[in-house]
């Protein structure tokens, strides 16, 4: 069965582009809503040809108004029975809803969707709340690559805000990139109606590595590793791990990441930034092949289990460049089962098992070649059966042939 599907992306959103680009080459019809309303037929090459068409609005999206509303949904995620803030969080965001009702109801109209396929990193929960007042005959479907919107202390029982259990909850269809992410959306979101099921997340062929640079440590003698998440835009952030690299910088592994990151000593290096459309074309996976082992890294403690199901797009550049991912034990569940199951990397308890791992020969090698088997191996396109099949799924539920699948 072809499917006409409508992806609300933006420019700053990798993978919901990917997703656009897999359907796109699976045969299906495929349209692209930028619901930043700023791109538009530049962004269509990297979705693999769709229309890319931005959302119109009776007003500009306020930026301000959408954080404002981002830190409502925070607090009210930690306060028991979340009772002070829900409707001050909910009337927020349909005010922000309302600007975006003309443009989807023609965007709609435009593409006659079977499905409208929303990913988070974009923050689309003003559009799916409207999408829902609009009541398409398009089943609305969410990818939880992560769930970022949320807080919880380690030991504490995990809970969502109102706001997301009044738009998650009552979405057609919901992905999930890991079981754990699974099993934290049904505690903490307690959808009321809908389709779940777990669908691994991929970068397709085009954002894998071209070629094979040589391995900085076959001329130096010495261990590599690189970090490719962002520079931190505030100390205390989750991107702010500036420390983790320094701590194993000490242990003389050479660090590269990108420039923004302060860290002192020889084994400290930066590198210019890349842009998305060298992610989707495979550049910055050819840039990491160089390295020993990509390091998965955020500021987050162990046993948050928010975090803990998170398939995060630096741990997806990694599976697409080819080359073992070290992973801190404890953090990232589903990423450390992932290498666990595989070998394409490992585990590793802080800076000096970590260095003691890269300096064993005999197991990088076998992590080398397993991590080359996964890159041929966990493709979109190869992965792209399983979205069909759960897409089938929520027709059939929409259609009332099948009750809610938890």
């Amino acid at each position: 069965m072809k499917l006409r599907v409508m992806v609300l992306a933006s420019a700053e959103n990798p993978g919901a582009l990917n997703l656009a680009r897999g359907f796109r080459w699976g045969g299906h019809g495929v349209s692209v809503l930028d619901v930043e309303g700023k791109a538009g037929a530049e962004l269509e090459p990297l979705a693999g040809g769709a229309k890319v068409r931005p959302l119109a609005r009776a007003k500009p999206r306020d930026a301000r108004g959408f954080y404002r509303l981002d830190a409502v949904a925070h607090h009210a995620s930690v306060l028991p029975g979340n009772r002070w803030t829900a409707k001050p969080s909910l009337w927020l965001l349909d005010r922000i809803a309302r600007e975006a009702l003309p443009g989807l109801r023609a965007a709609l109209d435009e593409a006659t969707p079977d499905v409208v396929l929303s990913f988070w990193g974009i923050a689309t929960l003003p559009e799916l709340r409207a999408l829902q007042k609009l009541a398409p005959d398009a089943a609305l479907v969410h990818q939880f690559q992560t769930y970022p919107l949320t807080h919880q202390r380690v030991g504490a029982p995990a809970h969502a805000s109102a706001l997301h259990r009044e738009v998650l909850g009552r979405l057609d269809g919901r992905m999930h990139a890991s079981a754990q992410m699974e099993a934290f959306v049904d505690a903490a979101v307690r959808p009321a109606r809908g389709v779940d099921k777990v669908v691994p997340e991929a970068w397709g062929s085009w954002a894998c590595a071209k070629e094979r640079r040589p391995r900085l440590g076959l001329s130096d003698g010495e261990r590599h590793v690189v970090h490719v998440g962002t520079a931190p835009g505030r100390p205390g952030s989750f991107d702010d791990v500036a420390g983790q690299l320094q701590g194993i910088a000490a242990e003389r592994v050479h660090v590269h990441a990108v420039e923004g990151f302060v860290m002192q000593g020889a084994y400290a290096h930066t590198f210019p930034r890349m842009d998305w459309h060298a992610l989707l074309e495979g550049q910055v996976a050819t840039f990491l092949t160089q390295f020993d082992a990509l390091v998965l890294l955020y500021n987050a403690p162990p046993g948050l289990q928010w975090f803990a199901g998170n398939m995060p797009a630096r741990f997806l550049s990694g599976l697409s460049a080819g080359v073992p991912i070290a992973v801190p034990r404890g953090v990232f569940g589903a990423a450390q089962e992932f290498v666990e199951q595989r070998g394409n990397g490992f585990v590793f308890d802080g800076p000096k098992d970590l260095a003691a791992k890269l300096g064993d020969d005999a197991h990088m090698a076998r992590c080398r070649q397993a991590a080359l088997d996964v890159m041929q191996a966990h493709r979109l396109e190869l992965l792209l059966p399983k979205y069909e099949a759960f897409l089938e799924q929520v027709r059939d539920w929409r259609g009332g042939k099948v009750a809610n699948l938890k």
